[in-house]
């Protein structure tokens, strides 16, 4: 199981999806379909900072001298929301009007 940052969220069928594993930036595509379902429809929504815990499989392959790796969400376990900044207007709603001072 890891936990990923979302980088950059692709909507496109077959597109992959940006993410952070704390120590690099790769792309992965998504295989969860039920997962996948809820972001289509709206239930899955997404903000900066928001993380994945999820079960991913990395394929590696030789092409010519060079070492490649494709990455795949297999199954979304958990959508972690990103930190809220609270608005201020919310902390004053006890408060006294502000005076206009001219």
């Amino acid at each position: 199981m890891l936990v990923v940052e979302i980088s950059s969220v692709v909507f496109t069928e077959g597109h992959k999806w940006q993410l952070n594993d704390g120590l690099q930036v790769f792309w992965a595509s998504v295989e969860d379909q039920d997962f996948l379902r809820r972001v289509e429809t709206g239930t899955e929504v997404f903000r900066k900072g928001d993380m994945l815990r999820c079960r991913m499989r990395t394929v590696q392959s030789r092409r010519g001298a060079a070492l490649h790796a494709e990455r795949q969400v297999i199954e979304v376990i958990e959508h972690i929301p990103g930190p809220t900044q609270l608005s201020l207007d919310d902390d004053r709603k006890d408060d006294p009007p502000e005076r206009s001072w001219k």
